[in-house]
């Protein structure tokens, strides 16, 4: 049986590099409980490959929460989120975020962020969001390193 989430949100993201152009898409959804929150990056205007899974955003939020207080953030800090291995993952995550308002740029570089928002209160009014049934788009090619099905 496929599991079956409910999509709450479907945004769009400027990308953080200085050289990138376009917009990525992520969508934020949860479980039929409303117990667990994912991120999924759904999509990319211009150039870049990324992963379509779902990431669990207690292990984003545990990962940001790593930073030594006062540092700014790094978009490699999200890496061990994803399974999958492109580089531009992290980067893509750290757009999403900062749309949400839960990241803010850093004053004097643009891959570098802070922390902003309330994540708690984020986390409950997503939690308390409409949602429409989402099933996960099975995949068309495997990722590599995959066997095929």
């Amino acid at each position: 049986m496929t599991p079956s989430y409910l999509l709450l949100f479907s945004g769009e993201a400027k990308k953080i590099g200085l050289r990138s152009t376009g917009h990525i898409r992520f969508q934020i959804l949860t479980d039929a409980d409303r117990q667990h929150l994912w991120l999924r990056l759904s999509g990319n205007d211009s150039s870049g490959c990324f992963s379509t899974e779902l990431v669990d955003f207690a292990a984003i939020e545990a990962a940001v929460q790593n930073v030594q207080n006062g540092q700014p953030i790094v978009s490699k800090a999200l890496a061990p989120c994803f399974r999958g291995r492109s580089s531009n993952n992290g980067p893509f995550a750290v757009s999403a975020l900062r749309s949400l308002g839960l990241l803010k740029a850093d004053e004097m570089s643009t891959h570098l962020s802070h922390m902003a928002g309330d994540w708690p209160a984020w986390r409950k009014a997503m939690l308390a969001a409409n949602g429409s049934e989402f099933t996960m788009p099975v995949k068309e090619k495997p990722v590599a390193g995959e066997a095929k099905p």
